[in-house]
């Protein structure tokens, strides 16, 4: 059996799916899954570059990442397979039900983290798909469980997606001097790319890579944040006034 054949089976990915592409980096201990519908060339239809990336449940000692392109032509229904999440969050519907299965078992939240190895940042964008009902309303009742479980670990300085500093941000409505210039470059080529979309889901995906940035560099970026908070500020006044 290939490998992609095991992984496939393994990450709970059904027909018409299938896997294009494998990568397994030992060194993080992840393992990347690269997705598409139908096989030979049909799979070949799909764009090389996944516009989507979501965080699926471990195999094994890895953690398990599905990247794939959710287009407008399929099905409510099948773009509600556990193995893909919605163009605009980082983690499969399969994780996140695993997430409410834990929880309505009894256990407390920051348990759930631990087992399922999911890190403070997924575990707010869970919590908020819980609150607003993006799982079924019948489990919104969970989110305020959540909440005291986690709240120790929130980030305030960095501001949740929806917040409308990101979009200030990757527009030219504000303005950032980035020190970083990983982030620098990042930003550059993100604000090219964002005036250019039309598509609410695409804009999602770009707010959440900047996001991803300024969470995994955190202690580097104080500067940044800092002023990534004055934008908040803006905001504020305005919605004040």
């Amino acid at each position: 059996m290939r490998d992609t054949e095991v992984c496939r089976r393994l990450l709970g990915i059904e027909e018409p799916w299938t896997i294009n592409r494998l990568r397994i980096d030992t060194q993080t201990r992840e393992l990347h899954a690269f997705v598409g519908r139908g096989q030979g060339w049909l799979a070949r239809v799909v764009p090389d570059q996944p516009k989507s990336r979501w965080r699926h449940s471990n195999v094994g000692a890895y953690k398990a990442f599905i990247h794939a392109t959710v287009t407008d032509g399929l099905s409510d229904e099948e773009k509600g397979v556990g193995f893909i999440g919605r163009p605009d969050t980082e983690f499969t519907t399969g994780l996140a039900r695993k997430v409410t299965d834990c929880l309505k078992a009894g256990l407390r939240y920051r348990e759930v983290c631990q087992l399922l190895d999911i890190d403070v940042h997924l575990a707010w964008q869970i919590r908020h798909a819980i609150q607003e009902g993006m799982l079924g309303t019948e489990l919104t009742a969970l989110a305020d469980s959540m909440g005291a479980d986690i709240g120790q670990d929130a980030l305030p300085d960095i501001p949740p997606v929806s917040d409308p500093a990101w979009r200030r941000l990757l527009s030219s409505e504000g303005s950032l001097n980035p020190r970083l210039l990983s982030l620098r470059l990042l930003l550059t080529r993100a604000r090219q790319e964002f005036g250019r979309l039309e598509d609410e889901s695409a804009r999602m995906i770009r707010i959440n890579e900047i996001r991803r940035f300024f969470v995994k560099h955190r202690k580097q970026l104080g500067y940044e944040i800092d002023q990534l908070q004055s934008l908040r500020s803006v905001r504020e006044k305005e919605t004040s006034e």
